[in-house]
């Protein structure tokens, strides 16, 4: 048993200031945690940050615990306006959002080596997790004794499912918002995923465009067009600038199709619509139509061009210096862990073929010496240990919108009459974190809110009653 008095609490700003802007009823603590909890010989520790709202707080009320992700934790996940807030408000609890080891400001080691990745894990950073509950619970002061309910969003209400199969003593419920728990190495099923949502929203002729037109653009690499399709993109530099012709390649498409599965996979309403819209404007210049609005999706600098140049690619993920991109991390959970791979090795997408499992393979190699072997071996491990989407736990409700690409690894379909699944039509990833909106949420999404609401209190008494027996 790990004693309370090994970790320690630390508030490092008290004015509240998260970025020069002053955020009222929250503010941003640090906690320390063992840098590898398995190994009691290891003394080296690290100060893991999260954000704290206690404004309807009472003695005695409970925990609402955010699980954070692959991200930065930013404090508007616990302001009004948030579903969790409101469970917050509703059952004067204590809303607390935890930030994951090796992202955001929590960082564990002095740069981000390969070595020093290794205690990037799901199981450390899910004992992280019960080391913070467990302090937090025999807070005498705090007296947030309540009860414990996690919530969670994509990875992160992963986490806090899979927190609740392994330490189901200390928490008493779970609400999971897209999550996906079933690592693949080749995660194909998100491009079909992705197609199959644009159909639905944009219609047949907007699908059948966008695989024309990646068929054109294949064609065009074909034919050694490179230069065409530097043009159109606003590229940095030729495929054809160096040895890794490739890959470049396979970079471009991966590019062009990670900026329009992002609107599906972020999509509210309008915004699919808004996309098909502006990629088929101009039937007499589709590359140019298709290039110039596709562009507006692809993160970087205004003005900057776009880079597809494999080499440079690893060589800027290659850093282990710490820095506010958390592209690094997430690439190695990718390759040690997780997978979701997001190939197009599917014939049942519009994206082409040109950006293959062996890319990924390749990033795997190149950035952390990663073979395809070690690294499916490692996907099944995982789904092993956790059930994938064949897990048993109890007190957790799982929301999916039906567009959502990652529907696919998530839990679809109930285990157990504790296990509740609600699939919300026409919404996608996460659409369900907001505040309950009569005028605006659909029917499904107003139901499986309430249920939320109904389930956290049944699960919340049933633990109050079984704690005043003792």
């Amino acid at each position: 048993m790990i004693s309370v008095q090994s970790y320690a609490f630390n508030t490092f700003t008290s004015q509240r200031e998260f970025e020069n802007d002053i955020i009222v009823n929250v503010s941003s603590h640090k906690f320390t945690q063992r840098l590898d909890n398995f190994d009691a010989q290891n003394p080296n520790t690290y100060e893991m940050r999260y954000l704290r709202n206690e404004v309807h707080f009472k003695s005695g009320g409970p925990i609402f615990i955010e699980v954070g992700g692959h991200w930065k934790i930013e404090p508007d996940a616990l302001l009004s306006g948030r579903f969790v807030y409101d469970l917050a408000k509703q059952n004067k609890g204590l809303l607390l959002y935890t930030e994951h080891r090796f992202y955001g400001k929590s960082r564990p080691t002095n740069s981000m080596s390969t070595e020093n990745l290794r205690f990037l894990t799901v199981d450390q950073t899910l004992a992280d997790l019960a080391h913070f509950i467990n302090a937090i619970r025999n807070d005498l002061q705090l007296n947030a004794t309540g009860g414990v309910i996690l919530t969670g969003s994509g990875y992160g209400g992963t986490l806090a499912t899979w927190f609740r199969q392994k330490y189901p003593h200390l928490v008493d419920g779970v609400w999971a918002s897209s999550a996906p728990v079933q690592a693949v190495h080749d995660f194909y099923q998100f491009k079909e995923a992705v197609g199959t949502s644009i159909t639905f929203v944009g219609g047949q002729h907007c699908y059948d465009h966008i695989e024309s037109t990646f068929k054109a653009l294949e064609e065009l690499n074909a034919n050694g067009e490179h230069n065409r399709i530097r043009d159109l993109f606003n590229l940095c530099d030729d495929f054809n600038d160096d040895i890794d012709i490739q890959e470049n390649v396979w970079l471009f498409f991966g590019i062009v199709a990670d900026a329009l599965s992002s609107v599906v996979k972020n999509h509210r309403s309008g915004d699919i619509e808004f996309l098909c819209n502006g990629i088929i404007a101009n039937h007499s210049e589709p590359l140019e139509t298709f290039a110039q609005h596709v562009i507006q999706y692809i993160p970087r600098e205004e003005g900057e061009c776009i880079s597809a140049n494999f080499a440079n690619l690893i060589e800027k993920r290659s850093t282990e210096e710490w820095s506010d991109d958390n592209q690094r991390q997430y690439l190695y959970q990718s390759c040690s862990q997780l997978g979701w791979h997001l190939s197009s090795s599917s014939t049942k997408q519009p994206f082409g073929s040109s950006v293959p499992l062996a890319y990924f393979v390749r990033l795997c190699q190149q950035l952390f010496g990663f073979t395809e072997e070690i690294t499916r071996n490692a996907v099944n491990d995982i789904n092993t240990m956790h059930g994938a989407q064949n897990l048993r736990v109890r007190n957790v409700i799982f929301t999916h919108g039906t567009l959502d690409p990652w529907l696919s690894v998530g839990v679809t379909r109930s285990s157990n009459r504790y296990a509740t699944v609600h699939l919300l039509p026409n919404a996608s990833h996460s659409n369900d974190l907001w505040s309950m909106d009569y005028e605006e949420d659909s029917r499904e999404m107003l139901f499986a809110k309430l249920n939320i609401k109904e389930a956290i209190k049944t699960w919340l008494t049933q633990r109050n009653k079984e704690t005043n027996k003792k």
